[in-house]
């Protein structure tokens, strides 16, 4: 698939999150402090719930709900053994732009 603007950089802050929909799919990004921003899928792994109403704190993303935490880079969890899905994410010509995968397709990090 190919990727799709989600927004222009200057709509996003280093140590924050905002949530997007696109195209039927609702994911955040996060900006971890010092690093590039990060494209995760928005769901969270344990009971499905939004993470987007969740808390960034700059370095970990937390759930609203029972509090799991994700690493903001990597988006493995800290306290339980699961990994949140990463979306490619570039930003180009001051555009933020995502890859929306195919269902079941894995980012690999690179």
């Amino acid at each position: 698939m190919d990727y799709v603007t989600i927004c222009r950089e200057s709509g996003l802050l280093e140590g924050e999150m905002a949530n997007f929909i696109i195209r039927g799919r609702e994911f955040v990004v996060v900006w971890p402090e010092g690093r590039e921003p990060v494209a995760f899928d928005s769901f969270c792994p344990h009971q499905g719930l939004p993470l987007g109403q969740g808390h960034f704190n700059g370095k970990v993303l937390t759930c609203p709900a029972h509090q799991w935490a994700f690493d903001g880079v990597e988006g493995h969890a800290l306290n339980a053994d699961c990994q949140l899905k990463r979306y490619p994410l570039r930003v180009r010509d001051g555009l933020v732009e995502v890859k929306l995968l195919a269902f079941g397709e894995l980012y690999d990090n690179e």
